[in-house]
Formats: C-alpha cells, sequence, structure tokens
C-alpha cells in the first residue's frame, strides 16, 4: 500500500480515480490544480503523484517541475485527455506526455485507461528498480 498524491482538475475523474486507487489497498489525497496539490504535496508524505496535465490555473507540467524539484526522484504518473500532439505558431508541436517524461514524470496515461491499466503503472512505478 502506498501513499498516493492524485491531482486532477475534473472532479469526477478524481473520485472515480480515488476509488480506484483505493481499492486497488492505497492511500490516496486529491487535489483539484497544481497549486493546491503542491501545497498538499510539502505538508504531508506521498510515494507517488499522479497528475493530470491540462488543467485551469497551475498546470501539471508546471507542476512536475515543482514537484520534481522539491524531491528529486518522486515517482509521478502524468495523466491527460488532451490531444496527444498539439500545433503551435510556426509550425511545431507539443507534445505534452513527451515534455511531462523529460520534467521527471516516469510514466504517462492517455485517458481514458483501464482500472487494471492505471493499477499495473502504479505498481511498476513504486517498485525499487524502476
Amino acid at each position: 500500500m502506498a501513499r498516493i498524491l492524485l491531482i486532477d482538475d475534473d472532479e469526477p475523474v478524481r473520485r472515480t480515480l480515488k476509488a480506484v486507487l483505493e481499492q486497488g489497498g492505497h492511500s490516496v489525497a486529491v487535489a483539484g490544480e497544481g497549486r493546491s496539490g503542491l501545497i498538499c504535496f510539502r505538508q504531508n508524505t506521498f510515494e507517488l503523484v499522479i497528475t493530470d496535465i491540462l488543467m485551469p490555473e497551475s498546470e501539471g507540467i508546471e507542476t512536475i517541475s515543482a514537484l520534481s524539484r522539491a524531491k528529486p526522484g518522486i515517482p509521478i504518473i502524468a495523466i491527460t485527455g488532451g490531444a496527444p500532439i498539439e500545433s503551435i505558431p510556426g509550425g511545431r508541436t507539443l507534445d505534452y506526455l513527451a515534455i511531462a517524461r523529460e520534467l521527471g514524470a516516469r510514466a504517462t496515461l492517455r485517458k481514458p485507461f483501464t482500472r487494471r491499466e492505471l493499477l499495473d503503472v502504479v505498481e511498476s512505478c513504486l517498485e525499487p528498480a524502476c
């Protein structure tokens, strides 16, 4: 059993993911956006963080970067339901999940994902050799 911080702006998603993780034997704290997630992270001890990437306010890329600076090596799983790659001015593209990995996310999941996919990724990120 691990203590997990779940950060997602979508309340029904938070509720569902929290239930899945708790059914998997984990203890879960939740936050609705990056800033409150970082406050919770600094005030508590967690073995793993799951954060959405596309959120209003403090979004997930900023949150992943701040989490990695606050506790280097903390396993982070980045999740998103957004477009896999977004076009930006100048003909360039942004792949949010690739950026999340570069900034410290150990794993990524694209919504929608299954209960089993979530629990498998959580377990693999909690393994010491990961």
